[in-house]
Formats: C-alpha cells, sequence, structure tokens
C-alpha cells in the first residue's frame, strides 16, 4: 500500500469516527422524550444527578459507560448489531485509528529518524577512519625517522670503528719507532763504551761502562715495560722477567753506588 493511499484511507476513518459521534448525538436529542422537555431544568437536574450518583453506587466502570454511550447504541442501530457487539466494533475501531495514526506517525518520523542516526554512524566511521589514517601516517613518520637514525647510527659507529683502527695503527707505529730510536741510541753508546774500553780497560773504565750500561739496561726495559701497562708485572710475559733481570745487573757485580765511588776516586 502507498503512503498516499494509506493517509487517504486513515482520513476517512477519522471523518467516519467524526461523523459518528456526531450523528450520535443528534440521534440522542432526537429521541429523547417530548415529556421530558414539558418538565422543568431542577427536575431534570435532580434527576441526572440522582441517576449518576445510583451509578456510582451500583460500581459502574468505565467500560459500562461507554458501552451504554450513545454512540455505541447508535453503531449498533446503524449496523443492526447488538449493544455488546455494536461495543466490541466501536472499541475495534478504536485500536484500528490508533494503530494506524501510529504506523503513519512512524513511517513519516522514523525514517528520518534512522537516516540522521544513520548519518551520525557514517560520520563517526569517517571521523573514525580519517583518525586511523592520520596515525598511519604519523606512525609512517616515525618508522622512517627511525629509519634514518639507525643508519645514522650506522653511520657514526662505522667512522668510530674506523678512526679508532687507524688511533690503533698511528699508536703501533709511534711505539715502534720509539723502540727503534732507543734500541739505536743503546747500540751507539754500548758501541762507543766498548771502542773506549778496548783503548785502556782501567778500573775507572770498568766502572764507568759498567754503571752506564747497567743504568741504561734498566731505564730501557723499565720504558719497554711501560708499553705494557699491567700485563708488565705478569710473569706469564717476558717482559716481566726482562724487568726483573735487569734490575739485578745493578746489584751484583758491584752496585750501582760502589761503581760510583770509584770513578770519584779517579777525578
Amino acid at each position: 500500500m502507498s503512503t498516499s493511499r494509506f493517509i487517504r484511507h486513515v482520513r476517512l476513518l477519522l471523518a467516519a469516527l467524526f461523523l459518528s459521534g456526531v450523528l450520535a448525538a443528534s440521534f440522542a436529542n432526537a429521541q429523547a422524550p417530548e415529556s421530558s422537555s414539558a418538565q422543568s431544568e431542577p427536575v431534570v437536574g435532580r434527576n441526572s444527578e440522582l441517576a449518576r450518583e445510583s451509578r456510582v453506587a451500583a460500581g459502574e466502570d468505565e467500560q459500562a459507560q461507554f458501552k451504554h454511550s450513545a454512540s455505541v447504541q447508535w453503531v449498533a442501530k446503524v449496523t443492526g448489531l447488538s449493544l455488546e457487539n455494536a461495543y466490541w466494533l466501536c472499541v475495534l475501531l478504536n485500536f484500528a485509528v490508533i494503530a494506524g495514526a501510529i504506523f503513519y506517525f512512524s513511517k513519516k518520523n522514523l525514517p528520518s529518524v534512522f537516516r540522521n542516526r544513520t548519518a551520525t554512524i557514517q560520520k563517526a566511521m569517517q571521523e573514525a577512519r580519517q583518525a586511523s589514517e592520520e596515525a598511519n601516517r604519523r606512525l609512517a613518520e616515525i618508522e622512517n625517522r627511525l629509519s634514518r637514525l639507525g643508519a645514522e647510527i650506522a653511520g657514526m659507529t662505522a667512522a668510530a670503528e674506523k678512526e679508532a683502527a687507524a688511533e690503533g695503527v698511528r699508536i703501533k707505529a709511534a711505539a715502534e719507532e720509539d723502540a727503534r730510536k732507543i734500541v739505536e741510541s743503546a747500540e751507539q753508546e754500548i758501541a762507543a763504551a766498548a771502542k773506549l774500553a778496548r783503548r785502556e780497560l782501567t778500573t775507572y773504565a770498568a766502572s764507568t761502562a759498567k754503571l752506564w750500561i747497567t743504568e741504561m739496561h734498566g731505564r730501557l726495559v723499565d720504558q719497554c715495560l711501560q708499553f705494557f701497562g699491567g700485563y708488565g708485572f705478569m710473569r706469564e710475559y717476558e717482559i716481566c722477567r726482562l724487568y726483573a733481570d735487569a734490575r739485578v745487573l745493578r746489584i751484583y757485580g758491584g752496585t750501582s753506588e760502589i761503581m760510583r765511588e770509584l770513578i770519584s776516586r779517579n777525578l
């Protein structure tokens, strides 16, 4: 059934109920006995008041009042039904009118409500989708920054390792150069002392050679030990044994102090 047709039927039904009420009222006025018009108004008022009081006293409810109303009696007369059947017909008509009105207004208003609700939900979904896209975009930016940061850290680590390797090579070369210079200096001094000893080996010359050689030997081994750091004091390393051997040279065969005393006697 289309909407226009449904509205037309509802209007016809409402018009019929309105006309039925109007006709029932006019029919009740037309059927009123002529003798009642002859009576005085105070008597009619007292009779109606007494009738209401008697109905209340008899315990009549609204249903009984509606069943004996003028509209129900008019419907019973028009349709030829009994008063009970006319009452139920009126109840059905009222229910049909109320249901039709509810259906009409629901059909008229609910779609707009549902449309508004759907639009709200779609708007919320759109906002949630935009928020999700924004979060994904920010997450991608953070991942890109982290990847760039990782590349920078890797580059810095490689540069630091390269510099450390170069520094190690430089330190090693400097140590080798120092050792070479020390060895050359010691060789030159030893050669000069041997040449001098070959010329004239006296007590003065022997004491001088022994003092100078042992002192130079001690200083040389001490500098070599310095390159090894803490490892130079571990017996597992040869430098530790060499240091101990060099130290004893300044004691046996005449201590350095005795050598200095012998040298001072010839000054």
